[in-house]
């Protein structure tokens, strides 16, 4: 309903088909403490997408292909008795191939991404590990098939980088593993549905690169392992992330929490592995709530 009002003046059914092929190869080494991974990576995906506006006369369908390859690859290198340094780093190249079939636009383009990672670590004991990571990552730039308007098709990469301190424990003889992390994320073109005043008579959305917010938390994790092939597991997160300084066809946003970001999250479960093969798993997940919209007006 994109009219705003309870009245049915303006109102949408949308139709989304989805195809994608991937494929990975990798190959890996370890000895005593070294270790090290590389490989390549390709993905196919075909998006089709229709829209039906009632009351409006209206209708749009559009249709999108991607390729995207990839090379990667980490090594773990031993610094000193309790010290490694693990050094990554990951390249994309990818295209994609637009059609809107009803305003007749077309286009294609390519990016490249390149996504590094270091991390240094330093055992306490054979049982207790603290580590320092800073690593880039990226949301793919694209085509916007929903909404049809000059100016509003394409959208550009999302790029965070992102630095954790954590620590990983094993307690009790291995009975218990505890793991604790701080992080701080920096986003830079965030990707998010925005509006904007076209020819329609209400604000039409689209996604656009609307900001370069902050984020920051904690996260805990436990496992217990009372019994041979039993694990109880839980987990807890926090995420503060608010909006920077900017601004729509309906307002601006500065200090709005962003959508799809609940500030908890939390999960808790068990699984039971038998040694012929077999297992049997249950988990619950749940979150505080979170914005479906940047004026934070309706929420899940």
């Amino acid at each position: 309903d994109y009219d705003f009002t309870p009245y049915p003046m303006f109102e949408m059914e949308r139709t989304d088909a989805h195809q994608n092929i991937s494929q990975e190869i990798r190959a890996s080494y370890e000895e005593d403490r070294w270790s090290a991974v590389v490989g390549v990576a390709y993905d196919y995906s075909k998006r089709k997408t229709r829209y039906d506006y009632y009351n409006a006369g209206m209708k749009h369908y559009a249709k999108d292909e991607s390729n995207s390859m990839a090379l990667f690859g980490q090594v773990k290198i031993p610094l000193a008795e309790r010290w490694a340094l693990t050094l990554g780093v990951r390249g994309d190249y990818y295209t994609t191939d637009f059609n809107d079939y009803d305003t007749g636009y077309s286009d294609d383009d390519s990016w490249t991404s390149l996504s590094p990672k270091a991390a240094i670590e330093f055992s306490i004991t054979e049982d207790h590990m603290v580590y320092l990571s800073a690593a880039r990552g990226f949301k793919a730039a694209g085509y916007d098939g929903f909404q049809g308007a000059s100016g509003y098709y394409k959208y550009d990469e999302e790029e965070v980088w992102s630095v954790e301190l954590g620590s990983k424990n094993t307690l009790l003889d291995g009975m218990v593993q505890l793991n604790a992390a701080l992080f701080y994320n920096k986003y830079n073109d965030i990707q998010l549905e925005t509006y904007y005043m076209g020819a329609a008579p209400t604000p039409m959305p689209a996604i656009t690169n609307s900001g370069n917010p902050e984020a920051y938390g904690a996260e805990l994790e436990l496992s217990i392992y009372p019994l041979e092939g039993l694990e109880i597991f839980a987990s807890a997160g926090y995420t503060y992330m608010r909006q920077d300084d900017f601004s729509d066809a309906l307002g601006n946003y500065k200090d709005n929490k962003v959508p799809y970001v609940p500030e908890w999250t939390y999960s808790a479960g068990f699984q039971y592995s038998h040694f012929a093969g077999g297992y049997i798993r249950g988990e619950m997940l749940g979150a505080t709530k979170a914005y479906l919209n940047n004026d934070n007006t309706g929420y899940i």
